[in-house]
């Protein structure tokens, strides 16, 4: 055999030098990643992923944030951000930074997202985006458990290691499971999230009333009362200029505010300070050209007031036809909308915004001042208990499905959302919690009554010892905007004083529409083909000024139990009248005798 001397090539000896080469700088750059994984615990969040802190974007990935309840893998794919037109656009993670009590997270197109952890497991999710055409975010999503919707609201129930918590999102809000990922809709230029332990309580009440539970009607009427009594003094005293009759208004300014002087008046009437009214008509006799319809009961000049009133209903009918044919719903904005149609009274006019409610396609999202202008206007269609308001009930489905998931809790308060982001409005709060109220007390629904309860002490805590409310208020519990005196413009629906102008309606003979302008606190009405007999019942010695619209032409009028001659002077007497047979329309100056004194008019 052939001995084999042939010498290795000496490169072969490398070889294992090289694959003991790159094993070690495997495992270098296997143990270094790992020197480079984090995992930050804050309360129950947890932050974790692979790189280094910071806003470099090269230098983090798979960053996963993990919250009660869900998993957001942040670098798993780009968020999307979707416009009002449809159009995507996708925004990458770029980094963070860590907070006292969380976490900010950092994308492409300006897009920030902030969790913040406030302790007793509440978790808050905000998302900032600054383009005002932003509709939605998508987000990739886990579920880390079983999510129970509650009831018809954008909230969801679920247990994590034993604890009951709530998740609560923007109305439309959309869990894709299949896809892995959350939808979100903007308010604004922003979207939240909010994550919150609820113990053993049920999740429908807490999502309205927190942990705190409602507001109970002693604590509603004691507030109410201590309010409208702090306003009663500043319209009497601190805020009052005799010498020259004015209020101190909101903006600071001095004048004579007819929503303010009306309800001075009646509160006066309620409190039986009869010479407190006397005195304020007389110091302000002089300026009857700054009364408006609205304080002519108390303080004359009602045939020019109404001029002005028919002015004013014109203008609504013109309004209400124009929103007809172009489908405007701002025209739910008007304020006082269903007292004015009552006013107006006339059955075609009624029958058009019938027609128009009727058109309206209920399925699309309003804005927060028109919704409440829809539920008022549901509330008074059902206090009129008449046939022809039957189309206007439609609009209390918004109620559960619109404004419910509106409403939003700051500070234990209960408020509906301004539109913009953790803003609320607190006028249209005030507004939107009265009716609810008066809905819960008309229709028998306890969980109205609470909600409109807690809604209306929650605008009232904020204001301040002379009765001023902020206009708004963020999440955080900071005022902003303007201010207002919410007793001089809310009074009429904070308290129940009969002695407050408003309408009566009575049906006349030949089906005659009878409508009563008036300060009285009990009118009556009996009609025959030979007479119409009309009651008012009002503080003895004392004037008040009538306006009776639908009056058919009469021979004589008696008051005070005489006869009494017509003169357009009537207002300078201590009673009398005049008719305008065009309008149909009766004006009467009456001096109460009596508590209780009679109209009569024979034909």
């Amino acid at each position: 055999m052939r001995e084999m001397n042939t010498k290795i090539n000496k490169a072969y000896y490398l070889v294992p030098l090289f694959f003991a080469l790159i094993t070690g700088v495997l495992l270098f750059l296997e143990f270094n990643d790992r020197d480079k994984l984090f995992n930050i615990q804050i309360e129950k969040i947890r932050l974790s992923g692979t790189g280094e802190a910071g806003l470099n974007k090269n230098s983090v990935s798979n960053v996963k944030l993990t919250v009660p309840g869900l998993l957001l893998n942040l670098s798993k794919e780009p968020v999307v951000v979707i416009d009002n037109e449809g159009n995507r656009s996708y925004s990458k993670l770029t980094g963070y930074t860590t907070e006292e009590s969380g976490f900010t997270f950092s994308f492409g197109n300006s897009l920030e997202i902030k969790i913040i952890t406030k302790g007793s497991g509440n978790t808050t999710i905000d998302i900032f985006y600054p383009f005002n055409n932003s509709g939605s975010f998508i987000i990739p999503t886990e579920l880390m458990s079983d999510l129970h919707q509650v009831s018809f609201l954008p909230c969801y129930s679920f247990n994590v290691s034993g604890s009951s918590y709530i998740l609560i999102s923007a109305s439309g809000s959309v869990f894709d499971m299949a896809a892995g990922s959350l939808t979100v809709p903007f308010t604004g230029k922003t979207a939240s999230i909010i994550i919150e332990e609820i113990a053993d309580m049920d999740p429908l009440q807490y999502y309205f009333f927190g942990k705190s539970g409602p507001v109970s009607t002693d604590l509603y009427e004691s507030t109410v009362e201590t309010f409208i009594g702090t306003a009663y003094e500043g319209w009497r005293n601190t805020r009052f200029d005799q010498k020259n009759s004015k209020w101190v208004l909101a903006d600071g300014s001095n004048g004579l505010d007819n929503d303010l002087l009306a309800a001075y008046l009646a509160e006066s009437l309620k409190r039986g300070r009869f010479t407190q009214i006397q005195k304020i008509v007389d110091s302000i006799s002089n300026r009857e050209n700054k009364f408006s319809f609205l304080s002519a009961p108390f303080t004359g000049n009602i045939v020019n007031t109404d001029a002005s009133r028919r002015i004013q209903n014109d203008t609504l009918k013109k309004r209400i036809s124009t929103a007809v044919k172009s489908g405007d719903l701002e025209l739910f904005a008007e304020s006082n909308l269903m007292r004015e149609l009552r006013w107006i009274s006339s059955s075609a006019l009624i029958g058009d915004f019938s027609s128009f409610v009727s058109s309206i396609d209920l399925s699309k999202r309003f804005k927060p001042g028109i919704l409440t202008g829809m539920v008022e206007v549901y509330k008074d269609s059902i206090k009129a208990e008449s046939d022809q308001y039957r189309e206007l009930m439609r609009l209390y489905s918004i109620i559960e499905e619109q404004i419910f998931p509106s409403l939003i809790r700051i500070d234990n308060g209960l408020y509906l959302s301004g539109g913009d982001g953790g803003i609320a409005d607190t006028m249209l709060s005030i507004r939107t919690g009265l009716a609810l109220y008066e809905i819960g007390q008309l229709e028998s629904n306890s969980l109205f009554e609470k909600i409109g309860r807690s809604m209306i002490v929650s605008v009232l805590d904020l204001s301040d010892e002379s009765g001023l409310i902020p206009d708004s208020i963020d999440r955080e519990g900071n005022f902003s905007g303007g201010f207002y005196y919410g007793a001089d413009t809310l009074y009429s629906d904070l308290i129940s004083n009969e002695y407050y102008p408003h309408v009566v309606n009575f049906k006349g003979t030949a089906g005659t529409d009878i409508s009563v302008w008036t300060a009285a606190n009990s009118v009556n009405f009996n009609s025959s083909a030979a007479s119409s007999v009309f009651s008012f019942t009002y503080p003895r010695g004392s004037v008040h000024h009538l306006v009776i619209k639908g009056i058919e032409p009469f021979k004589s009028l008696q008051m005070n139990g005489i006869n009494w001659n017509s003169d357009k002077r009537f207002q300078y007497y201590s009673s009398g009248w005049v008719y305008n047979r065009d309008e149909k329309t009766l004006y009467i100056k009456l001096t109460q005798k009596k508590i209780s004194e009679k109209v009569v008019l024979n034909y």
